[in-house]
């Protein structure tokens, strides 16, 4: 199961990410404008038996991919939940070309609701673009 990847906006959130069971490969890309990793992501394998957590200022987006049978994840946000500004782009867009991990020819599990993300490209032609 893949989900992401996410970002709310007109109120961002922080979030510290760790795994309460399982495991995870965690994963955020920098939608700062004029930030100098733009567009570029950063991923790190999260699971109850290392312990690690990742930190995501405002201003990425966040997506994971379960490696486990079962995962448990818990997040940490700065600010609440506003369903009007979640958004977020697709998880194989080829200009972020995050690698997941993912043997040839498998395709995970995603929700209709994050296969129909937009692109980076579209994302900023929406104006959608993080400024700090």
């Amino acid at each position: 199961v893949l989900r992401g990847l996410h970002i709310q906006r007109p109120n961002p959130q922080a979030k510290l990410v760790t795994v309460l069971y399982g495991e995870i490969f965690d994963v955020g890309v920098d939608l700062r404008q004029g930030s100098p990793t733009y567009g570029q992501w950063e991923g790190l394998v999260l699971s109850h038996e290392n312990r690690q957590g990742l930190y995501l200022p405002e201003g990425f987006a966040h997506g994971f991919l379960v490696r486990s049978d079962f995962a448990l994840v818990s997040y940490l946000c700065s600010g609440e939940y506003d369903p009007k500004g979640d958004g977020g782009i697709r998880w194989d867009d080829v200009d972020v070309s995050v690698d997941w991990g993912l043997p040839a020819g498998i395709r995970p599990i995603v929700s209709q609701r994050d296969e129909n993300l937009p692109t980076l490209a579209v994302y900023e032609r929406q104006g959608s673009i993080w400024k700090e």
